[in-house]
């Protein structure tokens, strides 16, 4: 079982590819992470726990072609999986493919399932943000998320 998603960006795909690979990027807009686009590469993904779950993912960056294809293993509460970004140039910008794999029986369902969302929403609202930043600002510019902005003043009211 996988998951497959497909989106198109209207910015270059070096922005989209700094989004996705390096860790500056990364943690400014999705997790605190120590991950580096080099092959062999053993990084983690510290995201808030829930439930029975410690927030933390590990891996091992396993293929690598810049700017339009990274592989990495994806290994968290028992699951061991692989996750694929594949980029492509466009003239009206980049197409993005985010291929999830290797969820298996009963379990890897239920995952599979809670990840689509959160895949979801990364690849719909957080990414975008975050790219439209580093192809106007660059990445030494500090970001601050306005999605997790508006979390934040929802949690207050």
């Amino acid at each position: 079982m996988k998951i497959r998603l497909e989106r198109v960006y209207p910015h270059p795909i070096e922005s989209i590819w700094t989004a996705l690979t390096d860790r500056r990027a990364i943690e400014q807009w999705w997790v605190e992470t120590d991950f580096e686009p080099e092959v062999g590469h053993e990084f983690y993904f510290q995201d808030e726990p829930q439930g029975s779950w410690d927030g933390r993912v590990t891996g091992r960056v396993l293929e690598v072609s810049a700017p339009t294809r990274i592989r990495f293993s994806w290994q968290g509460d028992g699951h061991d999986t692989t996750v694929c970004y594949q980029l492509e140039r466009l003239e009206s910008g980049t197409r993005l493919t985010i291929e999830h794999d290797g969820f298996q029986g009963m379990r890897g369902l239920l995952l599979r399932t809670l990840l689509r969302f959160g895949w979801g929403k990364l690849v719909k609202r957080l990414l975008p943000e975050m790219a439209s930043h580093i192809a106007t600002k660059g990445i030494d510019v500090a970001f601050e998320r306005p999605s997790k902005k508006s979390r934040i003043a929802d949690k207050a009211a």
